[in-house]
């Protein structure tokens, strides 16, 4: 491959970056427990080949690129399987709340009506927030990621992450406050 480095940065050629990709597809594929499902392992390798791409100036840290690609590979299936148990301890706590309280005839009218409007409430609040505030937030408290990865991935402080969690936090919980006065 030629692979040139300029001024910190690898560059790359369309044909070689092409040749890279599938190189890195093909070790992730190669790392990946074969008693995963096909459809997530590829998933996965994909992923770990945008994972790759994207900190390609993080390369020459590495002794291989087998190396980087086998460490952003545990990072993904860490961050996979935590997300999958967490799935699973909710399914099984929904599970186990349906079969406690057995189901009414009929649905209750207001309390889905209530879950409609706090759940716009919700996004509309998420919407609004600056967009690195944003999209640290969604990054933690929705996609499941660690304080770590979500620093390293934007290259800031862990401290600088825990500030904006703490600033998106803040700001759900005031917009809950007035929705729950009635000050909408």
């Amino acid at each position: 491959m030629g692979l040139s480095l300029i001024r910190g940065h690898i560059h790359m050629e369309r044909a070689d970056e092409a040749a890279f990709v599938e190189e890195v597809r093909r070790i992730a594929l190669a790392v990946l427990p074969r008693t995963m499902d096909r459809a997530v392992r590829h998933d996965l390798a994909q992923e770990t080949c945008v994972d790759v791409l994207a900190h390609r100036d993080a390369l020459d840290r590495y002794p291989s690129l087998a190396a980087c690609v086998n460490g952003a590979v545990r990072l993904r299936l860490r961050t996979f399987l935590r997300s999958e148990r967490r799935r699973a301890t909710m399914a099984e706590a929904y599970q186990a709340r349906r079969v406690a309280e057995p189901a009414p005839l009929w649905g209750d009218p207001h309390a889905s009506l209530e879950m409609a409007e706090a759940t716009a409430l919700a996004t509309r609040t998420i919407a609004a927030m600056p967009r690195v505030r944003r999209e640290i937030w969604v990054a933690v408290r929705m996609d499941d990621r660690s304080l770590a990865e979500v620093a390293e991935a934007r290259g800031i402080s862990r401290e600088s992450v825990k500030t904006h969690l703490r600033l998106a936090s803040e700001q759900m919980c005031r917009v809950a406050e007035h929705y729950v006065r009635g000050e909408r």
